[in-house]
């Protein structure tokens, strides 16, 4: 959840992140969005924060 942007639908911007199966990636696990957008893959913490964070701020680079 990030309280200092402005949010559509919400008090304010948050996400649901979730961890599963990527089937086009052979199966490993991988964080994904509430939309089933692919993050990161789950040993890959860092990248998947900052992802998430960008996506927070409005401005997702997935």
């Amino acid at each position: 959840m990030n309280r200092n942007a402005a949010g559509c639908c919400a008090a304010h911007p948050a996400d649901v992140i979730s961890v599963r199966a990527r089937e086009d990636d052979g199966g490993r696990a991988w964080f994904f969005t509430s939309w089933r957008h692919p993050v990161a893959e789950v040993e890959r913490v860092v990248d998947a924060v900052t992802a998430i964070r960008e996506l927070l701020a409005g401005e997702p680079g997935l």
